[in-house]
């Protein structure tokens, strides 16, 4: 991201997008080669690069997760960030539910 780009998020609230790469990574080796060697991850460091050159890989969205709040989440869409008293408020209802739960009051 250029200067101008990260301008544009100076004001804005931001999350974190966590991706995995879904993506098969094969080479061919001698039958019985130790996969555990030096020689075969410089290998497969070479073919990620340049499958990486080549836009080759798939990505597989995990989930957002807010540095300031600590949560996680997978829904990208309706994710909103909870304020501290959102926060307090929804974990007093949480162990509201469990002391209920405990009591046998929550039938």
């Amino acid at each position: 991201m250029n200067k101008d780009q990260t301008k544009l998020f100076d004001d804005v609230e931001t999350v974190t997008y966590d991706f995995a790469i879904d993506s098969v990574i094969a080479i061919d080796v001698p039958i019985g080669t130790d996969p555990d060697t030096d020689a075969v991850w410089e290998r497969l460091y070479n073919k990620l690069a340049l499958r990486l050159r080549e836009k080759d890989l798939t990505f597989r969205f995990e989930n957002v997760f807010d540095s300031e709040t600590g949560v996680y989440d997978e829904n990208w869409e309706d994710y909103k960030r909870e304020t501290d008293q959102m926060c307090v408020a929804n974990k007093v209802m949480e162990e509201d539910k469990d002391a209920l739960k405990e009591l046998g009051a929550d039938k």
